[in-house]
């Protein structure tokens, strides 16, 4: 039997705590707690890789997760190769059952628009971002931020319920 692995993409991008923000927000407020994680990177933030790696999985551990964790490089100016990338990856874990989560907070723009456009429709779970209101770009830690100026979109699950939500409505 098949055991469910939730699987995280994101990327490294401008700013390291972007991307720490957003896990430890998707693992406390979606209770998405990540076995696997897809570090995308372009090969100019290369140097951060180690520390971000670290970081992510000391917090994947802290939160009881042996993470698997595998950083892929591309051109950090070609949001066609990200997509693509990012639509294998997709195609990959789903074909195994595993449930997928694209997080679009932590990275460039040719990640962010490569990978919603090529995982939007592709059977993804989850597409995350987290908002931090006037905090965002603050390098601030998100236990400094409060939480009432944070927010966690789910596009896809917001998209289903704004489906299920309107239902009732077209059935008049």
């Amino acid at each position: 039997m098949h055991i469910l692995v939730r699987v995280y993409i994101t990327a490294i991008g401008s700013e390291d705590m972007a991307l720490v923000n957003a896990l430890v927000s998707v693992i406390r407020r979606k209770d998405y707690l990540p076995e696997k994680v897809y570090l995308m990177l372009g090969e100019q933030r290369r140097e951060r890789l180690d520390h971000v790696r670290g970081a992510v999985h000391d917090i994947l551990s802290a939160y009881g997760a042996n993470p698997e964790i595998t950083p892929v490089t591309l051109d950090e100016e070609d949001f066609i190769e990200w997509g693509r990338k990012v639509s294998e990856i997709v195609k990959f874990e789903k074909d195994r059952g595993n449930d997928v989560a694209l997080d679009i907070t932590g990275g460039v723009r040719s990640f962010s628009v490569g990978s919603t456009l090529a995982a939007w429709g592709k059977g993804i779970d989850h597409i995350f971002l987290l908002c931090q209101g006037d905090y965002e770009g603050s390098g601030r830690s998100i236990f400094e931020i409060p939480v009432q100026e944070t927010h966690v979109h789910d596009f896809i699950q917001e998209a289903k319920e704004y489906e299920r939500d309107r239902a009732p409505d077209q059935a008049r």
